[in-house]
């Protein structure tokens, strides 16, 4: 397991930016040298997986924006966004904080391996 997060508000200059995280405070042998299931350094916004399995990825923000309208994010892997991962709010007054999540179960092949990321749409 790892979980990563962010303190404190993160301006996105895009609506496709990646979010990067600022702190993992849980690892449990997801690096662990040359046997572990994860490449990630702190800070990074990729999460590498490097063995098969079913990994559960659970996100959940309070999010807003200085312009009213739709804020949405939602987990890609090697860059294509994972469907039932897309989460979105309708920003009507600005300023004004929303909560959004999702929990996914994301399969990837026994040989292979994908590059996960969270990012805005």
């Amino acid at each position: 397991m790892i979980q990563s997060y962010l303190t404190g508000p993160v301006a996105l200059t895009s609506n496709t930016d990646v979010v990067s995280f600022t702190t993992d405070c849980v690892r449990t042998r997801s690096a662990y040298p040359c046997g572990g299931w994860l490449c990630h350094s702190q800070g990074s916004p990729l999460y590498k997986t490097t063995k098969g399995g079913n990994y559960r990825v659970t996100f959940n923000a309070n999010i807003s924006s200085d312009t009213v309208g739709q804020v949405a994010f939602a987990l890609f892997m090697d860059g294509v966004e994972l469907p039932g991962t897309r989460v979105q709010t309708e920003v009507t007054t600005a300023g004004i904080y929303s909560n959004v999540a999702f929990d996914k179960i994301v399969p990837i092949c026994c040989c292979g391996n994908g590059t996960l990321t969270v990012q805005s749409v």
